[in-house]
């Protein structure tokens, strides 16, 4: 079974269409005849092609296409379009505006339902393939213990930042979090204690973090947190603010867990394993200091 979006506002057309599509089993019509149709339908139903009439009296389907297209439900279905106007400027503004099938009537239905079937059957293969390659993506980029980014995901983005940087000046900074006394905790309490400890300081890192920061967990109880448009010390604001609320909420509440922190932002002549030595140096400097937790270099 699959649903079609009708934009139309012709009642002997809608009629056509529906008697047509009623005729086979698999299909499901809905009818848009006004915006405001439009928008309950979006609501509350999904679909998988878009079929509008051009010869609309009082709906400007050619002008609409742009904004439903923004409606994340519709987002990378087809959009059909038919029309009576063989004008090549028409056909061409339909294309630019993201239409998949621009169809001059009058054509047979049985041909519209060809077409359309075609079109819904390469889009389920399209959408099929993206979601096998967002899975594979997130296994590849995704530490299987903590559900966070991994080592490999942050040399990505930092390649790509280093590489914007000299060109646009857009500082970023990074934060180097350890679980000082990993090796400890798990002597005293287990490996599976330990490793919740690891999963639940990742969750709430990414839960206290900016949506534009990301935390990767960079091995053993080390995570790095990559904080874009960010100076070292709006970085150590957002350190203090991390260590406060992590210590308020108390991971493993039978152990004083204690965080060291190191900060750096980017700088001129910087490249990975430059940034990461100063930042690896930063922290531990702040665990061989025992009156601060986090220092900035």
């Amino acid at each position: 079974m699959f649903s079609i979006l009708l934009l139309d506002d012709n009642e002997k057309r809608i009629r056509q269409f529906s008697d047509s599509f009623n005729q086979h089993a698999d299909i499901r019509l809905y009818i848009a005849s006004s915006d405001s149709i439009l928008k309950s339908f979006l609501l509350e139903e999904e679909f998988d092609l878009i079929l509008a009439d051009a010869r609309c009296q009082f709906l400007d389907v050619l002008t609409m296409i742009p904004s439903v297209y923004d409606h994340v439900k519709l987002q990378n279905i087809p959009y059909l379009l038919c029309s009576i106007e063989k004008d090549i400027q028409i056909i061409e503004k339909a294309y630019q505006l993201g239409i998949h099938e621009y169809i001059v009537v009058p054509t047979s239905l049985n041909e519209l339902l060809l077409r359309i079937r075609f079109h819904i059957k390469q889009s389920h293969k399209l959408k099929a393939s993206l979601n096998k390659n967002e899975r594979l993506a997130s296994v590849i980029t995704t530490d299987p213990l903590t559900k966070i980014s991994n080592r490999m995901h942050l040399q990505t983005i930092l390649r790509q930042a280093l590489k914007e940087y000299p060109r646009y000046k857009k500082y970023f900074s990074l934060i180097y979090m350890r679980i000082s006394d990993m090796p400890k905790i798990n002597s005293i309490f287990g490996f599976t204690d330990g490793d919740k400890l690891l999963y639940d300081t990742a969750q709430f890192v990414s839960a206290t973090i900016r949506k534009s920061d990301i935390v990767t967990r960079w091995g053993g109880g080390d995570f790095i947190i990559f904080a874009p448009n960010t100076r070292a010390r709006d970085a150590q604001e957002l350190t203090k603010k991390i260590d406060v609320k992590i210590k308020e909420k108390a991971l493993l509440s039978s152990f004083n867990v204690r965080y060291s922190y190191g900060i750096s932002e980017v700088k001129d002549g910087d490249d990975i394993n430059i940034i990461f030595k100063r930042v690896q140096k930063a922290l531990e400097n702040s665990m061989a200091n025992h009156m601060t937790n986090y220092v900035v270099i």
